[in-house]
């Protein structure tokens, strides 16, 4: 609502003034825009920030407007990982979004037991701010923040019926500071 954004929007614009090195908007869903259909019959996410693009539109222009140093959205309960850019401008009219500026990085990740409904591996060609998705396996993330890098380390279990089950990396990923840049190292 209203309020909320007013709020986070006072964060923004004091995060230039903090000795903060990373600045994290944690939230539940998929942020960046997440076409389940074609590029010429696009479907799109309503079960995340989809369904409220003015609302995302105005985070993005404020993150860019005040200039929030090394901006993160993190999200997760989709049952799937996701990792991507958070572009300047998701127009439903050019998928592509080549040109269009990156914002901020997002990791969004899945679920230890629950099942995804969507193989994303298929649909990821047509979300090209996107450089990872996988639904084959259950798990979670680590986030680990240092001054200089952020590395991320999406972690599958081998069972998710087994309580006493191991885990293993399914990808991992380095965000230099400074940057807007998604390295994956794993």
């Amino acid at each position: 609502g209203g309020t909320q954004e007013k709020w986070l929007e006072q964060q923004f614009q004091e995060a230039k003034n903090t000795n903060t090195v990373w600045n994290i908007l944690g939230q539940s869903s998929l942020f960046g825009q997440r076409n389940n259909g074609s590029a010429s019959q696009p479907k799109f996410f309503y079960d995340g920030w989809d369904a409220y693009a003015a609302n995302r539109q105005r985070i993005i222009d404020q993150i860019e407007q005040y200039k929030v140093p090394n901006p993160v959205v993190l999200g997760g309960d989709i049952h799937e990982n996701w990792v991507g850019y958070v572009k300047k401008n998701f127009n439903a009219n050019d998928l592509n979004n080549a040109s269009s500026t990156n914002v901020a990085v997002e990791f969004c990740g899945t679920s230890i037991s629950s099942r995804a409904k969507t193989v994303v591996e298929k649909i990821l060609p047509n979300n090209p701010h996107f450089v990872y998705a996988n639904s084959k396996y259950r798990g979670y993330g680590v986030a680990h923040f240092e001054a200089k890098t952020l590395t991320t380390t999406l972690k599958a279990v081998q069972d998710v019926k087994d309580p006493e089950s191991g885990s293993f990396t399914l990808a991992q990923f380095v965000v230099p500071a400074g940057t807007k840049e998604i390295i994956k190292t794993i």
